[in-house]
């Protein structure tokens, strides 16, 4: 359904806007809540104290704060078959990390040394496209462990930076 890339190829820190219309909160494999929503989640690349590049990210619905981070970065930006993916993934281990987290480690490197994830900040998103267009965005938690998933309608032609959508042709091939 969603378009395929080549599996864990680096990409550089783009700018993107993505406009969602709905959401929905799964834990335990089940839907615990969902809504409307048509705010702003923002990603911008920054140079952090270290001179790493990063993905500074914002969620404009200030009704999600209680349940996502109005703000927080993310390390690495990479292809994941039908996915584009940002990760953060801390050396170091919490007694409470999840299978998701302990899963990356067994084939990607650290992207710090160290990081406690505050209670509703995500560790990962994934960017799903459809047709070369942003379609869904998700951000998985560590502990709890939970997944918000952001949809667009599938008819809107999602407002996305030319750059993104240029950055979007190159990975996909397309011109």
């Amino acid at each position: 359904m969603y378009d395929k890339f080549e599996g864990k190829i680096q990409l550089a820190m783009q700018e993107i806007t993505f406009y969602p219309k709905r959401y929905e909160i799964w834990m335990n494999q089940s839907l615990i809540d969902s809504g409307k929503t048509v705010e702003a989640i923002s990603f911008k690349p920054f140079k952090s104290d270290d001179g790493n590049t990063l993905m500074k990210v914002n969620i404009e619905d200030i009704s999600l704060h209680s349940k996502i981070m109005s703000s927080f970065d993310l390390d690495t930006f990479f292809t994941l078959n039908d996915r584009l993916m940002l990760l953060t993934l801390p050396k170091n281990k919490e007694k409470n990390d999840c299978i998701g987290l302990n899963m990356f480690r067994i084939d990607i490197a650290p992207t710090r040394v160290l990081k406690y994830f505050a209670e509703h900040e995500p560790y990962c998103s994934s960017l799903f496209l459809l047709n070369s267009t942003l379609n869904k965005i998700t951000f998985t938690f560590n502990y709890p462990e939970r997944l918000i998933e952001f949809y667009s309608d599938e008819t809107d032609s999602d407002i996305v930076t030319d750059i993104f959508r240029d950055f979007v042709n190159h990975v996909t091939g397309k011109k």
